[in-house]
């Protein structure tokens, strides 16, 4: 999935998973526009933003991934998506973790350094049982 508008596209009512996978060059690497989303052990870098969440259903899950390079934000939720990150490495991009109007649940365990603003809105803890 490389040099696309979007990678991985997943719309109001559909679920997909996607592992071992790489989102190279692309506008956005993988989005959900009200979906169910759930990434691992993937790559999104080089693009314009790596993972974006939208919608008032979008839920993206993003676990041990690379998210790096991209031009404007690692990770962004918007426009009431929920999204949960773990394990991930989320490294110069224009902003690691941006939260505009959304929700992003961290489980204090990913590495957001060396990108230009680390994060934006509020990261809230997420639940561990």
């Amino acid at each position: 999935m490389s040099n696309n508008g979007l990678g991985v596209e997943v719309t109001t009512g559909r679920i997909a998973t996607v592992h071992d996978a790489a989102a190279l060059g692309n506008g956005i690497g993988y989005v959900s526009f009200g979906g169910k989303l759930s990434v691992d052990h993937r790559v999104a870098a080089g693009g314009t933003t790596g993972v974006l969440i939208t919608g008032l259903t979008g839920d993206v899950s993003v676990t041990d991934c690379t998210i790096a390079n991209n031009s404007s934000d690692g990770i962004t939720a918007r426009t009431s998506g929920t999204g949960r990150l773990t394990r991930n490495t989320i490294t110069r991009n224009g902003i690691g973790i941006e939260n505009i109007s959304g929700t992003v649940h961290s489980a204090g365990d990913n590495v957001v350094d060396g990108n230009t603003m680390e994060t934006s809105g509020t990261i809230t803890a997420a639940n561990k049982a």
